[in-house]
């Protein structure tokens, strides 16, 4: 579908519509897998590696080998050239993720009120930041979609794509009365309006989230000072493409021409639905705290260069829409801190940082912080711990 015919009757539509083949599946399963209930099916999702066996459950069965089908549309090639894109710049991307991508997800008035329920439970804020960056390393690792191996991209992508369903469930079914205070029962008492807020998880939303793993990350590459050739740009945007299909994103939601029309979609739906919102501020902040308790030394005055990336990434308005803090002269003088020092570090041992200046030094620096620590969490129930591609391990 051409960017142009991304109207508002269309997307409008698209508001309405959820994932046939994933709902579907989720469907099936509360309904034939005796696993204890919601709570158990979702704490499986979140505590658990991989997707859940089908054990004779033919919707399941079905949603596994559909959903692992690349479109035929795929170009290895292009999704080769992505890749080495990322290893590239996949450290610098989960920074800009978090100083970017996840707050531009929360600027949208419905996202923010699904996710805003999670932020309830306080446990959920830090796993769900360190999940998805989990997610975009493992869709961009090499051979994360195409193999040879597991396809960890595949497998992450079908997970993500059935929690979504999972959670489309629990807020528009019948939840029965429960002290529980767990993310299921809490998602099941929640007031959704769907003539105002759509379908939960709706596929505008989807489009949203996926050009925030795409367009935003490309964006901030450049605000950064990572300067990338068109085509390298767009064979990141294409593996997005790819990947958006494998999480049931509409093909008429995908930017296929490229990175401008990602760019205009992106835009186009951010106009549409950005709104300022209490959950939207409140995942701010805690992310932002999140961010801050992650940086390196010295604290003194790391803690502030979240808000200094927020700032230079997200745009005026946005960052008031979030309550993202103002920079005032601590801010500035920490920023001109931080930079002598990373200028000193970078000669000596990241070379690939001499052509960066000002703001990019101090991400890529946070990103090996933030990356350090990402190795070094344990992760919940039976799964294997953070992975991260060797290329972007730090001191590999």
């Amino acid at each position: 579908m051409a960017s142009n015919t991304w109207t508002d009757g269309f997307l409008d539509s698209m508001r309405k519509k959820g994932d046939p083949l994933a709902d579907g599946t989720a469907e099936a399963i509360f309904r034939n897998k005796d696993i204890g209930g919601a709570n158990a099916l979702f704490g499986w999702l979140v505590s658990e590696d991989g997707v859940p066996e089908a054990r004779g459950i033919p919707e399941l069965e079905n949603y596994l080998e559909q959903s692992s089908r690349l479109p035929e549309w795929a170009d290895e090639n292009l999704i080769r050239q992505g890749e080495d894109v990322f290893y590239r710049w996949g450290a610098e991307a989960i920074t800009i993720l978090a100083a970017s991508s996840l707050p531009e997800c929360y600027v949208m008035r419905s996202i923010a009120k699904v996710l805003g329920e999670t932020q309830r439970l306080e446990a959920h804020v830090e796993r769900r930041a360190r999940e998805t960056a989990q997610m975009v390393l493992d869709v961009m690792d090499r051979g994360g979609l195409l193999g040879p191996g597991e396809r960890r991209g595949i497998l992450a992508a079908q997970k993500v794509r059935l929690m979504h369903a999972t959670v489309r469930h629990l807020i528009l079914g019948d939840p029965e009365p429960s002290q529980d205070p767990s993310l299921a029962s809490h998602l099941g008492a929640l007031d959704w309006d769907e003539e105002k807020d759509g379908h939960p998880i709706n596929q505008e939303d989807l489009a949203l989230v996926l050009m925030t793993f795409s367009h935003v990350i490309l964006r901030g590459w450049e605000d950064l000072g990572i300067h990338l050739k068109d085509d390298e740009k767009a064979a990141y945007v294409h593996s997005w493409n790819v990947v958006g299909h494998v999480m049931g994103v509409s093909k008429g939601l995908l930017p296929l021409e490229g990175p401008q029309a990602a760019a205009e979609l992106f835009d186009t739906i951010k106009a549409r639905q950005k709104a300022r919102t209490p959950d939207g501020a409140k995942l701010t902040r805690s992310l932002r705290l999140l961010m801050e308790r992650m940086n390196p030394p010295p604290k003194v005055l790391t803690r502030r260069l979240p808000r200094i990336l927020m700032r230079e990434l997200l745009d005026p308005e946005t960052c008031a829409l979030l309550d993202v803090p103002k920079l005032g002269l601590f801010d500035r003088a920490a920023r001109a801190a931080l930079l002598s020092v990373v200028r000193a570090f970078s000669l000596v041992r990241h070379e690939a940082y001499h052509d960066i200046a000002g703001t990019g030094r101090l991400a890529g620096w946070l990103s090996e912080g933030i990356l350090k620590r990402l190795l070094a969490v344990p992760r919940m129930g039976n799964r294997q711990p953070y992975r991260l591609p060797d290329r972007l391990t730090p001191d590999a």
